[in-house]
């Protein structure tokens, strides 16, 4: 959950960085088999931030899409332990595109 995403960041003085998706998304589904599957960005991702897809259409989703007025899929954040955002990426990105989306939280 976004909730424990949070508590973890905040104990291992890392962002969080959230995927904020629809399971009917054709982007999202693409960002799935190819940027989040590429070994740079796992390594990169996994040493830097707390990670957390979140379904926008289910459980906690609809709540967190309405606080964090998400609009469209996929939307990505960067979020302090404390849930503020830090930034937010909107649509697909490729893996170098990503990287330099979150360069300034991985340098």
């Amino acid at each position: 959950s976004l909730k424990e995403a949070l508590m973890k960041a905040k104990k291992e003085g890392k962002y969080v960085f959230m995927d904020a998706y629809a399971v009917w998304c054709g982007p999202c589904k693409w960002m799935e088999a190819n940027t989040f599957r590429d070994k740079e960005v796992g390594e990169k991702f996994n040493k830097h931030f707390v990670s957390v897809k979140i379904d926008m259409e289910k459980g906690q989703g609809p709540a967190i899409a309405q606080k964090y007025k998400v609009r469209a899929y996929p939307t990505m954040f960067v979020l302090k332990p404390d849930g503020s955002v830090m930034k937010r990426i909107l649509g697909a990105k490729k893996e170098k595109d990503l990287l330099a989306e979150v360069s300034e939280f991985i340098d």
